[in-house]
Order: C-alpha cells, then structure tokens, then sequence
C-alpha cells in the first residue's frame, strides 16, 4: 500500500485505484466486462449509441405533428360555439342565462366523458409505446381522432341529436386521444436526446405546434360560414388522418424493445395504479411536483373554459373572436417558448434549470387571473386580449415540466413515463372544466368570481414549486447500471476521467469517513464516479444547447 502522502503527490501511481478505473483515466480502453455489459441491448450505453448514431428525423416528426394539432386547435375553437348554437336550436324560447347554463353543463360533460378515456388508455398506450415502439403509440391515438370526428360530421349533419354526439367525442378519447399521441411523440424525441437537453427539445416541437395551431382557429370562422360545422368536422378528421399516415412511415426510435409485459405488468400499467405508485415511491418532491403540475395546468385550464363561457355570455364573443382569441394565445405562447430560454441564458450567463423555468412561468398566468378578477366588466375585453402575453407564458413551463419528469426515469421507461404525463394532463379535463363549468352557472350574478378558481389553484401550485429543492432531488432511485455514462463519454474524455480520478485521490487523504467519491481505503466508488460524470456531462450538453440558442 502506498502513504497517503505519496498518492497526493503522485495520483497515477496510487495502488489504491482500481484498475479499469485507472485505464479509463488515462484515456484507455474499458475493460472487457464493462465492454459486454455496453454490448447488452438494454444497457444505457447501448441506448445512447443507438441514439447518437441515428440522427431524429425532425421534419418528419413535425410534419405529422403539425397537422394533428392544427386540427385539434381547429375543433376545439369551433366546439363551444358549435354547443351554444345546438342549444339555442334545440331551445329556442330559452333565455340567455338558460343558454349559458346548457352550454355550461353541456361542456362539463363532453370534457368529463373524453378525459376518462384518455387518462385510462394512457397507462396502457405507455407501455406499448415502450414495447412495441412510439410511430404505432402516435399512429392509433390519430386514427381514434379521425373515427371521431367523421362521426361527429355525421351526426352535425344529419341532426342526429347531443347524445350521439357525445359518444361520437367520447370515440376520439376511446384510443388516448390529443395527450397520449404527443406523449408518444415527446418519448420519440427522447429517445434521440440526451438527459439535459430534453427541455429545449421539448420546447422546439411546442413552439412549432402552437405556430401551426394559429392556423386552425383564425380560419374556423370563415369556414363554418362555408362549410358548416360539419365540414369543419369533417375537415378535421381529414388532417388527424394525415398525421396518422406520417407518423407511422417515420423511421423506428433507436430505442431498444422492452420485455414482453405479463399479466400484473398490465394490471400495474392501468393508469390509476400508474399513478397511484408514482404517488407511492416515498419521493416527497415528486409528489409536490406531480401536484404542482396538476394545480397548474387544471388552474389554466380552468381559467381559459371559463373566460370562454364568460365572453360568450357577458361580451357576446361568438366564433370569429374564440378563434381570435386561440390564434394570439397560440402565436404568443410558441413566440415566448422559443425565446425566453435563449434570453435567460443570456442573461444569466448560463442555463436556467428545468424547475427554474417552471417556476418563473406561471407567475405571469396568476396576474392574468387575478386581473380579469379585479376589473369591472367593461374593461374586460381590453384586459383579456392586452394582457394575453401574461397568459401564454403558462405554455413556457409545459415542455420543462416534461423534461422534469423524463429526466426521472431511464430511456428504457421514457414511454410509460411520458404516458404519465399524458394522463397529468388529461386529468384536469376530469376536475378542471366541469369544476369551473357548475361554478359559472351559480355565479351568473357575480361572474367575475369565476376567475377565483383559476387563481387559487395556480396560487397553491407556485407555492408547491417555490418549496421544491434543486432538480437533482426530483430523481428517483435507478439500479446502478441505468446510472452510467456511455462507454463513449469516458473514452472521449479522458481529461474529464482523470481531473475526476485525482479529486477522488485527494479525497481519499482525508483522515476518516473519506468524501463523497472516496472512501477511507482510498479506493474510487465506482457509482458515485459514475453519477459525477454522468453529471458534469449533463452540465456541459445544457450549455451547449444554449450557447447553440
């Protein structure tokens, strides 16, 4: 054994090294195990050389994306309108306030009927999206869309009645619906990023989405006048059908199949056990995190379906001024998603965390609210259209949300975890609008008070996120070989293996319990150098990205 003193001075001649470490930190070759377990097709290193070697098909993934979600922007623009003027035909001696009830009820209803399909699919859709890949997890979710909305145009234009329009809306949540098509699609681009850059390529493809998506809506009203409201329909199961069609020719993630899932792996991917075991994993900031979302996104929901229900009654907002509405709320959140990571980078000199984003984002949503509350109704209208950009900047915390949760899990669960996040999402279509929908129909006295709800719940959601710590403790516990650096990293980098090599040296010196990386025989740990690498690269891809911003 050599003196602690001889290893401070002369760290690469320390016995205390194991030796495959000690080759890693001169830049060598790994060991042969190390080499075997690289070669295993689960293994991290494998995944990440699959996902470096292939390079993501981004036009391809956007242009089916693209068309989904102008089309879902489309139709849901035309839908309250679509309801109002269902109501006043099928009650024509119905008075205003009796119609913005109907509608009410009505809206509660249709949201509650698709939000149960889709959260219990998204548990499921998951976990095939991990087993047998994510085109056919985004191509099925589509082609229930198009079913969907065919019917729907059959039943609009045959004046079939709201009942077989309601299972027709219930049919397109029947195969996951909007949140478990992106789902599978924000797990296809994981598949293709590293942990750490995920949130700026999440924040890509959503600012792209809501660009489009302005489409859809500024043209729903001149549409209706043309076509009706069964053509819109009908025009939109024919853009969910395209998306369908070029999602599932899209070239295969590189990411290995998982096993075949036995019975209980379907009974445990049921998406209320899914999350009920989320909740269960005894990660106190996980847990904030998952209420924090669910406050958050249901409080925004909220706020929007009743500014809506709102406008249609008090402002006399009809088709062309929802679909106004949308189109600014659609330009000006992908406008904000795009550039207010690059600003922040720049002017902090490095890039915000995922949480941090997050955190800032909702601020501005919860002035909006607390605005509309405040104000008397004929400054309304001005303050709802001139303060949008307070609103939009909601939408800048969706895709850091995302990365939040993807980074939480190995690449090897990227699709049930973003199936979680689709059933997050699709939660608030269960609580968020009918909640909001019963509240406007007992406040027409006092409308305003509406927008407490939404006010409230994001209220508490900020408090949650300002009580969370840094990300890193959002991570939950992996076996050691998910926790790894690629094999290339380390052979890419000896600098960085061997500045890590001589810390642990040095730390070995001190007296007892040694440090973080050594231990008090001066022998590396082999995870917890792992995870520091794993680390420090994480570090290095997230400045990269934003220095490429």
């Amino acid at each position: 054994e050599v003196p602690k003193a001889q290893m401070a001075e002369d760290p690469e001649k320390s016995v205390g090294l194991q030796p495959e470490h000690a080759v890693l930190a001169l830049g060598g070759a790994p060991p042969k195990a190390q080499m075997a377990e690289c070669r295993s097709p689960h293994s991290p290193a494998a995944t990440s050389a699959a996902s470096t070697a292939a390079a993501f098909p981004a036009a391809r993934i956007y242009a089916a994306v693209l068309p989904f979600t102008s089309a879902s922007f489309l139709a849901l623009s035309a839908f309250t309108p679509w309801l109002e003027v269902d109501v006043k035909k099928s009650y024509p001696e119905a008075s205003p306030d009796d119609v913005a009830k109907m509608v009410a009820s009505r809206s509660a209803l249709f949201s509650f009927s698709h939000g149960v399909c889709s959260v219990c699919i998204a548990g499921w859709a998951g976990m095939l999206s991990d087993r047998f890949g994510r085109r056919i997890c985004a191509s099925l979710p589509a082609v229930g869309q198009a079913v969907g909305y065919s019917l729907l145009a059959l039943v609009v234009w045959y004046d079939l009645g709201v009942y077989y329009a309601l299972a027709a809306w219930t049919l397109t949540g029947a195969l996951g619906g909007t949140f478990v098509f992106l789902a599978a699609a924000f797990a296809y681009i994981a598949d293709f990023t590293r942990s750490g850059g995920r949130g700026r390529a999440f924040s890509r493809l959503d600012s792209i989405m809501l660009y489009v998506a302005c489409i859809g809506p500024l043209f729903s009203g001149p549409l209706v006048a043309a076509v009706g409201y069964a053509g819109v329909w009908a025009l939109a199961a024919g853009m969910y059908a395209v998306a369908a069609l070029l999602f599932a020719t899209a070239p295969p993630s590189p990411q290995p199949a998982a096993p075949r899932a036995s019975l209980g792996g379907w009974v445990h991917s049921f998406t209320p056990l899914l999350l009920l075991r989320l909740v269960s994993e005894r990660r106190g900031q996980l847990l904030g995190l998952v209420l924090a979302f669910l406050l958050a996104t249901g409080g925004v929901q909220a706020g929007v379906q009743g500014f809506v229900l709102y406008a249609q009654r008090y402002l006399g907002w009809g088709q062309d001024m929802l679909g106004l509405f949308s189109a600014l709320f659609s330009a000006l959140g992908a406008t904000l998603i795009l550039f207010v990571h690059p600003i922040a980078c720049r002017l902090l000199g490095s890039a915000p965390s995922d949480l941090s984003m997050v955190r800032a984002s909702y601020l501005l949503p919860l002035a909006y609210f607390a605005a509309l509350a405040a104000l008397p109704t004929a400054a309304t209208e001005a303050a709802a259209l001139g303060g949008l950009p307070l609103l939009a900047a909601g939408a800048c915390a969706l895709p850091h949300f995302r990365a939040l949760f993807s980074d939480s899990r190995p690449a090897q669960a990227q699709g049930e975890q973003m199936a979680v996040v689709a059933a997050l999402e699709s939660l608030p279509m269960l609580y968020a609008t009918p909640l909001v929908s019963l509240a406007f129909e007992r406040l027409l006295d006092a409308p305003r008070l509406i927008f407490l709800l939404p006010l409230g719940t994001v209220g508490a959601a900020i408090l949650l996120l300002l009580a969370a710590v840094r990300p890193a403790a959002l991570l939950l516990d992996e076996p050691p070989r998910q926790r790894w650096p690629s094999q290339a990293v380390l052979v890419r980098a000896p600098d960085l293996a061997r500045r890590l090599t001589d810390s642990v040296v040095c730390n070995a010196a001190e007296p007892e319990g040694g440090s973080a990386y050594g231990s008090p025989d001066g022998r590396l740990k082999p995870r917890a150098a792992r995870e520091a690498a794993a680390s420090r690269e994480a570090e290095a891809a997230e400045q990269e990205d934003c220095l490429g911003a």
